[in-house]
């Protein structure tokens, strides 16, 4: 039999509805059905990790949770954890390891000079070594490379110091005062200058720098009471704390209350 023009043929209807009808269908039931749940990996978890110097302990705590949920046991109770986002390094007394957030394991581990001065951010390490002075760089995904004898990626002197900013960027000033930006190249191996100052004489004379931190892209050093950064230095000698504390940077807010003649580690 055949169909009367202009009216669809019932077989072409059944076919054309049910391809439309079996897609609808399966995105309703996509969306309706809980589906099965499985076990999902989240490096960035919340999860923060600790040190306790007592019982040689480093722990990954669980903000989510609020509990310690893994840790590692330290061979020194001299240990610190340096820990941006996913990235983890335990810092002991000559050596340096990565640590593997998710199976609470390290990774790799390097030697380190005697008194090494660490700092990492967005996967760039810096390393000093105080004897002489020596900067290497290395990446966190790579730190079986940063090898401690190996050449350095600046000679700083004595005295010189290095801190990783948060974009990566290493900051260091020389012992002559001599500021410069250095970079890591992408696989790990060297780094190249980006800027290059001039030697501070003020600087130099001042003595050697005791601490360092980065304020953004910017480099500040403490020398005694002295302050300073690229554009010129204070001296903080008695600002709030009479006895002149050279520790100030990490002084607690109370120890500049005028209230109190002295810093609690001085009293």
């Amino acid at each position: 039999m055949t169909a009367r023009r202009g009216m669809p043929n019932r077989r072409t209807w059944t076919r054309t509805g049910a391809a439309v009808t079996a897609p609808v269908l399966l995105a309703v039931l996509a969306l309706i059905h809980p589906g099965q749940a499985v076990s999902q990996l989240d490096l960035h978890d919340g999860g923060v990790w600790l040190t306790n110097a007592s019982t040689l302990g480093v722990g990954r705590y669980s903000s989510t949770v609020g509990e310690l949920n893994g840790g590692l046991v330290a061979g020194s109770s001299e240990v610190d954890v340096l820990q941006d986002g996913a990235d983890v390094l335990i810092h002991e007394p000559g050596v340096l390891a990565a640590v593997d957030p998710a199976a609470v394991t390290t990774t790799a581990e390097v030697a380190l000079p005697a008194g090494a001065r660490v700092s990492s951010a967005a996967g760039t390490v810096a390393v000093v070594d105080p004897a002489d002075g020596a900067l290497r760089i290395g990446r966190v995904g790579t730190l079986a490379e940063l090898v401690p004898d190996g050449p350095a990626d600046a000679e700083l002197g004595v005295g010189g110091a290095a801190v990783v900013a948060v974009g990566g960027d290493v900051l260091t000033v020389a012992a002559d005062g001599t500021r410069r930006t250095l970079r890591a190249d992408g696989d790990g191996a060297g780094a190249r200058v980006l800027t290059a100052g001039e030697p501070d004489a003020q600087a130099s004379a001042a003595g050697p720098v005791e601490q360092a931190t980065a304020v953004g892209d910017q480099l500040v050093t403490l020398t005694g009471t002295t302050l300073r950064t690229a554009t010129g230095a204070v001296d903080l000698a008695g600002a709030g704390t009479p006895c002149g504390c050279s520790n100030l940077v990490r002084m607690p807010p109370r120890c500049w209350s005028r209230a109190r003649p002295r810093c609690s580690r001085c009293r």
